[in-house]
C-alpha cells in the first residue's frame, strides 16, 4: 500500500517517509475538516512524531505469534507527551489529565465523514473525493503496484499509530475494522499487530462478516493468514455465521477448494472451544475434559473477555480440571481482558485447592524457567492494580490469603488508587484479615499509610461503621491524626457515623500520643473549614457533640461562612437538635453570633434567630430567646428574625417572637399592635 497521491494542479503528494512533503492546496476545496485531521495524523506519526524505527516485513512474517497472552489491551506510548497545538495543551489542563491521555482521545481515534480513523487511513480506506475544476481524484483503496518500500513504510505507521493508543475497534460507516481492511490487503504483519494491539476476530461488518469470513473468501486465500486468524488464543468463533448463514469455513469451500492445513486449523480451533466450552460449565466432569485434552484439544482458546479454559477452572473452583489443564500444558500465566490471572480468580472465590496446584506450578516453571518469576506472577496485577492479595482480602478470603503470603506475596504493595491490602481489609471490617496482616511486622511499620486521597486504614475502618476494626487498628498503633487530602480527621469519621464511643476512644488514644487533644478536637477541613462540632450539629447528634466539648471544642467556632454549629443546629427542629441547641447554648453558645452576608441558596443570613425564624422552628426560637438572643438585630437583608419569620409565612415562629417581643420590650410591641412596628422594624 502506498499514499502517494497525485494529480496535477494543485499537486497534492504524500510520498513515504525517504521523500519530502510538498503539500500546497486550498483546504476548503480540498478536504473537509475531519478528512484534513485525519491525514494529517497519519502524515505527523509518519514523518515526525516517533523515532524511524522501521521493523522489517521479512522479519515480521518469520516471527511466529506471540500469543503468550490472552491479553489483547492496546499499548500506549509514552515515547511522545508534547502536545500537537496550543489548544490540546489547553484541553490537557481543562480535562486534568496528562497530555498523552488527551492526544490518544482526540486525535488518533478521530473519525472522518466516512467514519475513518487515521488507523483506518493508514490501512488503506481513504475514500474521499479531492474535488477541483470539477474533476473527480479518487484516493486508491489499495496500491497493487506498492513496493516493498511502501509496504515497510504502511506497517510502520500502523504500529506507530497503535503505539499511540489508536483503538484497533472503531468501526467506519461501512462497519468496517482495521482488521478487516488488513485481511483484505491480505497483509499477515499488519493483521498480527493490530491482533496483538487488541483487535478483535469476532467483529462483523455490515454484511455481518468477521475478518475469518474476510480471510476466507478472498480469490487467493493466504493460508498464512487465515491460520493466524484461527489461532485459539484469538478467540474467534469457527462457527460464528455472517448474514447470509454462512461460516467462514464454507467461504472457503466454496472458493479454494479443500485445503489441508486450513481444514486441520479449523478443526484445531473446533476442537480448543469444545474444551473452554466443557470446562466453563458447572457440569462439566474430569472425564469429558480429559477426553478432549487427549483427542488434542488446545487449552489456550479465548472468550470475547479473553478468559481462557484455566481461567475458568480456576473461577469456579475445579481442582481436578485444574490440574488436568496444568499436566496438558495450559499456560499459568495468561490474563484475560481485564488483566486478571487464574491466581486472582482463585483467590476471589477462596478455592485453596486451586490455588495450591497453581503455587505449586509456579514453583516448579520457576526452577525450569531462568526467566519466570514466582513471586512475580503471586504479585502479578490487573489493569485496575489489583493483585492477588487484594482480591483476597476484598473477597474476605483468609484462607488463599494465608496460602499468598507464604507463596511470597507482598503485604504493603500498593493497589487501586493507592490502596494497601490493609486499606482494603479496614473497609470490609475483616478483623481476622486485618490480625493476619498485621502479624507482618512491614504492615505495622506502614500502618498509618495513606490511599484513597488521603484515608488511613483506620479512617476507612471509621468511616465504613466498623468498629470492632478500628479498635483492631487502635491498639496495634494506627494514628489517629493522621488526616486525609482535605484534612477530614479520623475524628470527623467517627462523628458522621454517630459513634460516641469511637470519639471517646481516639481522643484517649491522642492523649495517650501525648498529643494535642485541643488541637485535634477543633481540626478544620480545608473545604468548609468545618469542626468535627459542625457536622455533630449538622446531625443532631447530642452524644457527639457533648463528648467533643466535654474535650474542649469551641460551642462558637465558626466555618468559612461565619456558621457556628449553633445555627446548624438551629435550623431544623427534630428533638435531637432541639436538645443539642440547649447543650450548646449550656457550653456558652452565642446567641447573637452573626453569620456572613452570603449563604448556600435557601439558607438565611443574621444570627442563629434568624435561622430558627426562617425555618420555623418554634422549641428553638424560645430556647435562644431565653438564652438571650435579641430580636432587634438586623440582618444583611435588613430583617429582624420576626420579619423573616413574617416572610416566610411561618406563623408559629412569628407568633412565639411577637409574645416575646411583648414581655421583653412593651413599648415596640405597642407599636406593632397600632400597625407602625412592623414597617419601623422592617427598616
Amino acid at each position: 500500500m502506498s499514499f502517494n497521491v497525485c494529480y496535477t494542479g494543485n499537486k497534492l503528494i504524500l510520498g513515504n517517509y525517504m521523500n519530502m512533503v510538498n503539500m500546497v492546496y486550498d483546504a476548503k476545496s480540498l478536504f473537509c475538516e475531519f478528512n484534513r485531521v485525519c491525514l494529517f495524523i497519519v502524515i505527523g506519526v509518519y514523518f515526525t512524531l516517533i523515532p524511524f524505527k522501521v521493523l522489517a516485513m521479512d522479519d515480521a512474517l518469520r516471527a511466529p505469534m506471540p500469543f503468550v497472552s490472552a491479553t489483547r489491551t492496546p499499548a500506549i506510548s509514552a515515547q511522545n507527551t508534547a502536545p500537537l497545538s496550543t489548544e490540546l495543551a489547553e484541553e490537557c489542563d481543562s480535562v486534568g489529565g496528562n497530555n498523552e491521555s488527551v492526544l490518544q482521545r482526540t486525535l488518533f481515534d478521530v473519525q472522518n465523514n466516512d467514519g475513518n480513523t487515521p488507523l483506518h487511513i493508514a490501512l488503506g480506506a481513504v475514500s474521499s473525493t479531492i474535488e477541483e475544476d470539477d474533476d473527480d481524484v479518487q484516493i486508491p483503496l489499495n496500491d497493487s503496484k506498492a513496493s516493498p518500500s511502501d509496504d515497510r513504510v504502511q506497517y510502520f505507521m500502523v504500529q506507530q499509530l497503535l503505539a499511540c493508543g489508536a483503538n484497533p475497534n472503531i468501526k467506519n460507516k461501512k462497519e468496517l475494522t482495521p482488521l478487516h481492511l488488513a485481511v483484505g490487503i491480505a497483509s499477515v504483519p499488519l493483521a498480527r499487530e493490530l491482533l496483538m494491539n487488541g483487535a478483535l476476530v469476532t467483529a462483523t461488518d455490515e454484511q455481518g462478516n468477521t475478518p475469518l469470513h474476510c480471510a476466507c473468501a478472498a480469490q487467493m486465500v493466504n493460508e498464512q493468514l487465515v491460520m493466524d486468524l484461527l489461532e485459539p488464543a484469538c478467540g474467534a468463533d469457527p462457527e460464528q455465521k455472517n448474514k447470509a448463514g454462512m461460516i467462514a469455513q464454507e467461504l472457503v469451500m466454496r472458493g479454494k477448494g479443500p485445503s489441508a492445513p486450513l481444514d486441520k486449523a479449523f478443526k484445531r480451533l473446533r476442537m480448543a472451544k469444545l474444551l473452554y466450552t466443557a470446562v466453563n460449565n458447572d457440569k462439566a466432569t474430569v472425564l469429558s475434559v480429559r477426553r478432549l485434552l487427549r483427542d488434542g484439544a488446545e487449552t489456550d482458546y479465548t472468550d470475547n473477555e479473553s478468559c481462557v479454559s484455566l481461567y475458568c477452572a480456576a473461577f469456579r473452583g475445579k481442582t481436578a480440571i485444574t490440574q488436568e489443564l496444568l499436566n496438558a500444558g495450559a499456560t499459568l500465566y495468561v490474563v484475560n481482558a481485564k488483566g486478571q490471572s487464574p491466581l486472582h480468580a482463585a483467590a476471589v472465590g477462596g478455592h485453596k485447592g486451586v490455588m495450591d496446584l497453581l503455587l505449586k506450578k509456579a514453583e516448579e516453571l520457576a526452577k525450569k524457567d531462568k526467566n519466570f518469576s514466582r513471586a512475580e506472577f503471586v504479585n502479578q496485577k490487573d489493569n485496575e492494580d489489583q493483585a492477588p492479595i487484594h482480591c483476597a482480602v476484598y473477597a474476605k478470603q483468609s484462607g488463599t490469603l494465608r496460602q499468598l503470603l507464604a507463596a511470597g506475596a507482598d503485604p504493603v504493595l500498593e493497589g487501586k488508587a493507592g490502596a494497601l491490602p490493609l486499606h482494603v481489609a479496614a473497609l470490609q471490617g475483616d478483623v481476622e484479615i486485618i490480625q493476619l496482616l498485621l502479624a507482618d511486622k512491614r504492615v505495622v511499620d506502614t500502618i498509618n499509610s495513606r490511599a484513597y486521597k488521603g484515608m488511613t486504614s483506620l479512617a476507612a475502618a471509621l468511616y465504613y461503621k466498623h468498629q470492632a476494626a478500628a479498635i483492631t487498628l487502635l491498639n496495634a498503633g494506627a494514628d489517629p491524626l493522621v488526616a486525609d487530602d482535605e484534612n477530614f480527621t479520623t475524628l470527623n469519621c467517627a462523628v458522621v457515623n454517630d459513634d460516641a464511643v469511637m470519639v471517646r476512644m481516639l481522643i484517649d488514644a491522642v492523649a495517650k500520643k501525648r498529643g494535642d487533644v485541643h488541637k485535634f478536637v477543633m481540626a478544620r477541613d480545608t473545604v468548609l473549614q468545618a469542626t468535627a462540632l459542625h457536622s455533630a450539629a449538622s446531625m443532631g447528634l447530642i452524644m457527639c457533640a457533648s463528648v467533643l466539648l466535654e474535650h474542649g471544642a469551641d460551642a462558637n467556632a465558626h466555618n468559612r461562612a461565619k456558621v457556628t454549629p449553633l445555627h446548624i443546629a438551629a435550623r431544623t427542629g427534630d428533638a435531637g437538635r432541639s436538645m443539642l441547641v440547649h447543650v450548646l447554648l449550656s457550653y456558652k453558645a452565642d446567641p447573637n453570633a452573626m453569620s456572613a452576608i452570603e449563604q448556600p441558596k435557601n439558607e438565611p443570613n443574621g444570627t442563629p434567630l434568624h435561622w430558627a425564624a426562617q425555618h420555623g422552628q418554634v422549641e428553638t426560637v424560645k430556647a435562644l430567646l431565653s438564652a438571650g438572643a435579641d430580636q432587634t438585630i438586623k440582618n444583611a437583608d435588613g430583617d429582624t428574625a420576626l420579619a423573616v419569620a413574617r416572610k416566610h409565612k411561618q406563623i408559629y415562629a412569628h407568633a412565639a417572637l411577637f409574645e416575646s417581643l411583648a414581655a421583653t420590650n412593651p413599648e415596640l410591641f405597642e407599636a406593632l399592635v397600632k400597625g407602625s412596628g412592623e414597617q419601623e422594624s422592617q427598616e
